[in-house]
């Protein structure tokens, strides 16, 4: 099975691990290694409701025979040995063969890594990258990379882990960062900016291929719009949201995940943040100025590039109110 294949080449420990909830769909692959173990990699699952709570309660106590009869279990038989550290291993839902987030633990530290196969090895590549230019900037509010290295096969990031709360404000720490930026940036007409440019062609594309005649109609609408409008080009991070996000009062306030960034960007990531804030919640977005149609332009688009075009079909668009 492929995904043991992958598993194989991570530098993880060696031994059994249990695949929550199956083969097909594993959303959670944590150790056997011990009880112990078996907890402390649980702790760092985060439920989203009561019932998470109680799944998450009842597998720490229920004992290892009855959970193996329950859910698969497969033997990981890795080159990459290291004793001191336990792993709970997330597989990316958009490609679980390819992309891993991996909680690497023991009772002194605690460290987070990404790994990425194939063509998603890029997606590890540009956030290193763009940590690094962040750092350049402001350096208290991007992850501190504990290691970064490449094979031929995988690229792996390693930062610190941060444990905090994930704020339904963005900070003012963060929104100076995204206000720095701007600061001196060129500014160009909206179909000739490159990222617009480049999202607008896939936009449409995918939507006349979807037979999303109205939703194409409104997109066009807006863009005829504001097409003579400027736009500066910008560091975008790309993903500014409430769960990339973390606060605490020891560490202050944290943007991670910066593998969408990219320097030919957008200045709409607080607007971003707060319009995910909206639509997240089962709200309307409502467009009253070219910053608030691009950050759905940019929804619309990370919906299709990350393979989840079809729930466009649940759209809402009318009146220049944006639901979904």
């Amino acid at each position: 099975m492929k995904i043991i294949e992958q598993l194989n080449k991570l530098p993880i420990k060696s031994g059994e691990y249990l695949v929550l909830p199956n083969l097909n769909t594993p959303y959670f692959i944590l150790p056997l290694h011990s009880r112990c173990v078996f907890n402390d990699a649980i702790s760092f699952v985060k439920s989203r409701n009561i019932f998470g709570d109680i799944k998450r309660y009842a597998l720490k106590f229920l004992p290892f025979i009855i959970l193996k009869s329950i859910f698969p279990v497969i033997s990981v038989k890795s080159k990459h040995i290291d004793n001191k550290y336990s792993q709970l291993i997330l597989p990316w839902n958009q490609d679980i063969y390819n992309k891993f987030t991996i909680f690497n633990f023991n009772h002194e530290s605690i460290t987070l890594i990404k790994i990425g196969f194939g063509k998603l090895k890029k997606m590890i590549e540009n956030e290193n990258l763009f940590i690094k230019k962040a750092n350049s900037i402001n350096n208290n509010i991007v992850p501190q990379i504990v290691n970064y290295s490449e094979t031929q096969e995988f690229s792996k990031i390693e930062t610190k882990f941060y444990n905090g709360v994930h704020p339904d404000i963005l900070p003012e720490s963060i929104k100076m960062f995204f206000k720095k930026i701007l600061t001196d940036s060129k500014e160009i007409k909206m179909m000739d900016h490159p990222y617009f440019s480049k999202i607008f062609l896939e936009i449409n594309h995918t939507l006349k291929n979807n037979s999303l005649t109205a939703l194409s109609k409104l997109f066009n609408d807006n863009v005829n719009k504001y097409r003579e409008d400027l736009i500066p080009i910008v560091l975008m991070h790309g993903d500014c949201t409430k769960t990339n996000v973390i606060s605490k009062e020891d560490i202050g306030d944290v943007l991670i995940d910066w593998e969408d960034s990219i320097d030919s960007g957008m200045p709409i990531d607080t607007r971003y943040f707060e319009f995910r804030i909206q639509i997240d919640s089962g709200n309307y977005w409502e467009i009253n100025n070219l910053i608030d149609f691009l950050v759905v332009a940019h929804y619309i688009y990370l919906l299709i590039r990350h393979g989840n075009s079809y729930k466009l079909s649940n759209v809402i668009f009318e009146n220049n109110r944006f639901s979904i």
